[in-house]
């Protein structure tokens, strides 16, 4: 099973950090590629603080016209733009967003020409969306950053930092209602039953952290 990043992910990543350094990587893509590559990944999320958005998909165009690539765009409401990339047989997502939340780590990790977002702020991140929008992917994530010791009890203020709504209480009542059917597949090689273990555990954590606070 392939961990990490594909030639062509990186192929757009080195392409479009050469031109546009206002952006980050951020997400399971920079888990997988740059920390801990702990599974492959279909997308790539690029972020950044500034009104950016409308210059990273045009850098992300240009990218795309570089490499001889297919470009069709899936989403474009005013905060983000979502596109697929197409060349051969390979394909790739991209999200080019503008993040509103106060930034935890504000300084970017600088791997080779790719700005990439740090654990710590990837983990708040994820915590963050545990409120509301979150899949399979975002708790395969989770469990591995925990794995490495980015625990969910040390990055709840920091969660807290980026969205004061981020409580535990609510992360209980999100995973309550998240149900991990048998047909599910989990990216990466983590069983079905594993991860149905782990969010069940994970509810049991927060719901006693959320009657402490």
């Amino acid at each position: 099973m392939m961990m990490g990043l594909d030639p062509f992910q990186e192929e757009v990543l080195e392409a479009f950090f050469a031109r546009e350094n206002g952006f980050f990587l951020t997400g399971g893509a920079a888990l997988a590629g740059y920390h801990i590559h702990h599974r492959a990944t279909e997308s790539l999320e690029f972020c950044t603080v500034e009104d950016r958005v409308r210059v990273g998909e045009a850098a992300l165009l240009e990218v795309a016209g570089e490499i001889g690539a297919k470009i069709q765009r899936i989403e474009a409401p005013e905060s983000h733009g979502k596109f697929l990339l197409r060349r051969g047989d390979d394909s790739l997502v991209v999200s080019i967003a503008r993040d509103l939340c106060p930034q935890v780590q504000p300084e970017k990790t600088i791997i080779g020409e790719v700005r990439v977002d740090r654990p710590k702020e990837i983990t708040a991140r994820i915590l963050c969306d545990l409120r509301s929008h979150f899949g399979l992917a975002e708790l395969v994530d989770l469990r591995a950053l925990e794995i490495v010791g980015y625990t969910v009890e040390d990055h709840l203020e920091a969660a807290t930092h980026r969205d004061p709504e981020a409580t535990p209480a609510e992360m209980v009542r999100a995973l309550s209602g998240f149900e991990i059917g048998e047909d599910a597949r989990p990216p990466g090689d983590i069983s079905t039953a594993d991860l149905r273990s782990y969010v069940a555990v994970l509810i049991l954590r927060l719901t006693s952290l959320a009657a402490r606070s």
